[in-house]
């Protein structure tokens, strides 16, 4: 699975390092420091599994009927444990319940809520891990703006890197370095502002 959102080769471009292998290395520990951050700051991750394998979450409910979830692009299966025993012995048909936003795979995004329809009751509010959710969590598609914010984080991050008086930073700290340049960085705002999740559930 790749969760990179921008590739080796268009870093370079953007640093103007065409046809050079010096600063590869470099640039490859920038890229995943870089979408790592993004991630970080988004409340979200925008890269998707093969597809091969379904991935089960659960959710507590908050709300009646309106669970709110990760991203998730389909599900294959929605259950509910009501009584608490971890059996999740009620199995939802697709046509009790909606998916929104309604549009979200018209647009290339994915879904974030399970709304029920009036034939299921309620969710069970509080149960601790009540809501099982088998299915393809993520982004269809990386969008095209964390692409473009991926190689400008990524290629900043190289060049303050390069021209540390320190020379090499700790490992441990490029995700966090990272995220402190695009924290005070205005194109983060233009360019991604408006893909941070804030929606919180349990």
């Amino acid at each position: 699975m790749d969760t990179n959102y921008v590739s080796l080769d268009e870093v370079k471009r953007s640093l103007k390092l065409q046809g050079t292998t010096g600063v590869d290395d470099d640039i490859k520990r920038a890229i995943p420091a870089a979408c790592r951050a993004i991630d970080d700051l988004c409340d979200r991750f925008f890269y998707r599994d093969d597809g091969s394998n379904d991935e089960v979450r659960f959710y507590t409910p908050t709300r009646l009927r309106v669970q709110e979830t990760d991203d998730v692009i389909a599900i294959s299966e929605l259950a509910i444990d009501r009584d608490g025993d971890g059996d999740y012995e009620q199995v939802l048909d697709v046509g009790d319940y909606l998916l929104e936003p309604l549009n979200a795979a018209a647009s290339g995004k994915p879904f974030e809520r399970i709304v029920l329809r009036r034939s299921v009751h309620s969710w069970p509010v509080g149960r601790h891990g009540a809501v099982r959710v088998t299915g393809r969590f993520g982004w269809p598609e990386v969008p095209s703006q964390v692409n473009a914010y991926a190689g400008l984080l990524a290629a900043q991050f190289v060049k303050r890197w390069r021209e540390s008086p320190w020379g090499v930073l700790n490992v441990g700290t490029d995700v966090a370095v990272a995220a402190r340049i695009a924290r005070t960085d205005p194109q983060f705002e233009v360019m991604v502002g408006r893909l941070v999740r804030e929606t919180q559930f349990a």
